[in-house]
């Protein structure tokens, strides 16, 4: 059966909310969707990389009754697991303060990748927080030509976090550089304009294709989630009406 390989961040969420409350939660968009797929009755693994710390131990902890794969749950005594701040408004809306100073799942290194696991028709799922420069962007990279060496199935998800660039030029030209050619993108009705400025949502869907895309999945928050294909096949799914709370973790 084919599996899904998600790289990236496994991090702790330390979530406050505005009544005062704060709760501690294993967190990071790589480690949501593995174990997400893992939820849906599919293959996952993820390939991270956490201290052996209180919050790596949580992490673990987490994620080792799923079946991850555990060779590729990585640790290290030389560096920190990452902690975000996530300060939640009233009406669910968030910010984030991410701590990596010596984070962890910077330190995944291209000799680090599992290639042994990697079969044709697998999916590579990645994100941009990957792509900050890194030894793990290498190691991200390296995945993903090893990959396409292989044929298997490209994603990509952007999930923007503009507090750990430099500027949002180098997030923007990242984020637009690597998309090119993936089988797979996910992206918000918040990312588009920024990665799009000034352009219709017809026209940038259209653009998108244009860069050898063959699937869309396009999440617009209350307004729900709409499918595209090369195909020009197109699907809506409307949201269910709820009052947000918190939307950290919901993809």
């Amino acid at each position: 059966m084919a599996k899904l390989i998600s790289i990236g961040e496994a991090l702790i969420d330390r979530i406050c909310y505005p009544d005062g409350r704060v709760i501690q939660l294993p967190g990071g968009a790589p480690a949501n969707v593995a174990l997400a797929v893992r939820k849906l009755g599919q293959d996952a693994m993820l390939i991270t990389k956490v201290g052996e710390d209180a919050e790596g131990k949580l992490i673990l902890d987490t994620l080792t009754p799923f079946n991850l794969h555990q060779n590729s749950l990585l640790t290290t005594n030389t560096h920190n697991t990452t902690i975000v701040e996530v300060t939640v408004a009233k009406d669910g809306q968030r910010t984030f303060q991410f701590d990596r100073r010596n984070a962890a799942d910077l330190f995944i290194t291209p000799e680090e990748l599992p290639r042994d696991v990697f079969h044709k028709n697998d999916i590579y799922h990645f994100g941009s927080v990957d792509l900050v420069p890194s030894l793990t962007k290498e190691a991200t990279l390296e995945g993903k030509r090893y990959a396409q060496e292989h044929d298997l199935i490209l994603s990509f998800d952007p999930n923007l976090r503009f507090a750990l660039w430099p500027n949002e030029t180098m997030l923007r030209d990242t984020v637009l550089e690597h998309m090119v050619g993936v089988d797979i993108l996910k992206i918000s009705d918040e990312e588009l304009p920024f990665l799009f400025p000034n352009t219709s949502e017809k026209d940038t869907i259209k653009t998108i294709f244009q860069q050898k895309i063959r699937v869309l999945i396009y999440s617009k928050g209350a307004k729900g989630v709409s499918l595209y294909t090369d195909q020009g096949f197109d699907f809506h799914l409307p949201a269910y009406p709820k009052k947000v709370l918190d939307t950290t973790g919901a993809g």
